[in-house]
């Protein structure tokens, strides 16, 4: 199932009217904590990486369907490790 259908599912078992313009907070009551918790667990149920700011900005369905879209299999790059260059004028020990 798509992104789109599973989240669609998982508010209509709920809000069988629900659709991408509902809005959390004046359709469904939804306070931003509850929002929070909702859209992390789609995310992590669907492999998608947004961030708590991400998720707190979207104000209906349709933007968390968009969010989770545009974050789905995301990884964080980490900067490569560069070894440190030897010193060629340093001397060895005895």
């Amino acid at each position: 199932m798509s992104i789109r259908g599973t989240v669609l599912q998982y508010f209509r078992r709920n809000f069988p009217n629900a659709n991408e313009k509902t809005s959390f907070a004046d359709d469904l009551g939804l306070d931003p904590r509850q929002v929070l918790d909702i859209g992390t667990e789609l995310a992590e149920r669907l492999g998608c990486y947004p961030t708590r700011s991400q998720i707190l900005k979207c104000k209906t369905i349709g933007a968390l369907i968009k969010l989770l879209e545009d974050t789905v299999h995301q990884v964080v790059r980490a900067i490569p490790h560069k070894p440190a260059k030897k010193n060629p004028k340093a001397r060895a020990t005895k």
